[in-house]
């Protein structure tokens, strides 16, 4: 596949997630998550244990630097929880993605989230504005 916008590089991740590359001067390698819970859970049971059980799990993953999520402002929304997770380089995001903390990770999500609803992509962020 060849360059895809301005985008410089594809390629895929052990997991089938897609990283694209931008060439800048600042950039992290971030995938995101949008999950869904399990038919069953109400809202205050999934989120209860997202962020007693599976945070300290995922805050565990090698060389993330950043972790943020966020709840949608919708009740009506489509997902149920967006999960943003950093590294500073491709390869710290591969020997994640390749570790035993990330398939403890990968396992917990499917005991609260519906796994078949589940995506998720993985691109190298520019930071255009920090404030």
């Amino acid at each position: 596949m060849g360059p895809v916008s301005d985008l410089d590089a594809f390629v895929s991740s052990p997991q089938g997630l897609i990283c694209y590359r931008v060439t800048t001067d600042w950039t992290m390698f971030k995938v995101v998550f949008l999950a869904k819970k399990k038919d069953g859970w109400s809202d205050d049971e999934f989120y209860d244990y997202y962020e007693t059980e599976h945070v300290p799990l995922a805050k565990e993953l090698p060389g993330i630097s950043k972790y943020t999520y966020g709840k949608p402002t919708d009740p009506d929304a489509d997902w149920d929880l967006t999960a943003n997770l950093y590294w500073e380089t491709q390869a710290d995001l591969q020997d994640a993605f390749e570790s035993d903390e990330m398939q403890a990770v990968v396992e917990d999500g499917a005991t609260f989230t519906d796994q078949e609803a589940e995506l998720s992509i993985t691109v190298e962020e520019e930071v255009v504005l920090d404030n």
